[in-house]
């Protein structure tokens, strides 16, 4: 194997005589976030494991057509980056590994057990819903924030819109929410109040965007409960 400095600052791979470019996408398996490399005759992705490159399918790509155009990098070695996070819909990968589901099943567990002990849900109607402190909590498990990026005042709502970062400062999602002056609980109440409300409820759609199918494993309505009371 042998890496070879090209013009425009990419990475060439050498490998039984065809060449591949190394790229800044990722795809999640086994636990570990590998890296694409992308043969450079016809633009196919493939990861390196075991110092063998395999081919995988990259949602929506057809075959020699590349979705994004990827960014400029410094030359690196080669290298398979480890990581534990959760790659879940909207980071534009399918990873078709059952260790995913098992990975998602165990936070679910540790999840239920602190909103139970903290009661960081609200039960409407005999189903829980979960406040967005539990989702936050989900957050911390899978190293990810909810930042609010833009806020909307209108004479009947305020609107927020919320994005889901990851540590590496990508975005995974994002949510917007509104909270109405008029609401019953709100009509009467001043606007820094309706304000915190329509945040609130955004940070929440952001997380149920990305990561409603989790707290389903742990056994909570997937709508979080800022929205439905």
């Amino acid at each position: 194997m042998e890496v070879v400095e090209v013009s425009n600052g990419k990475s060439i791979v050498t490998i039984q005589g065809e060449k591949y470019k190394r790229t800044s996408e990722f795809i999640p398996m086994n636990g570990m976030q590998l890296r694409i490399y992308r043969r450079v005759s016809d633009n196919q992705p493939f990861v390196l494991r075991n110092r063998q490159l395999e081919p995988v399918v990259l949602m929506g790509e057809v075959k020699g057509q590349q979705k994004l155009p990827e960014p400029k990098e410094k030359t690196e070695k080669i290298e398979e980056v480890e990581k534990t996070e959760i790659i879940v819909e909207g980071t534009g990968v399918i990873a078709k590994e059952a260790g995913i589901i098992k990975q998602a099943s165990e936070y679910a567990s540790v999840l239920s057990d602190v909103i139970e002990k903290q009661k960081l849900y609200t039960n409407i109607k005999g189903r829980k819903y979960v406040r967005v402190e539990g989702w936050q909590v989900l957050g911390a498990l899978l190293k990810c924030r909810a930042v609010i990026t833009e806020v909307k005042e209108t004479p009947e709502y305020f609107e927020a819109t919320a994005e889901i970062i990851n540590q590496r400062g990508e975005v995974m999602g994002r949510g917007v929410a509104r909270c109405y002056f008029s609401e019953k609980n709100w009509q009467d109440r001043d606007k820094y109040a309706v304000l915190s409300m329509a945040q609130t409820r955004a940070i929440g759609k952001a997380y149920r965007n990305n990561f409603a199918w989790i707290l389903g494993l742990a056994g909570y309505e997937p709508t979080p409960a800022e929205e439905v009371e």
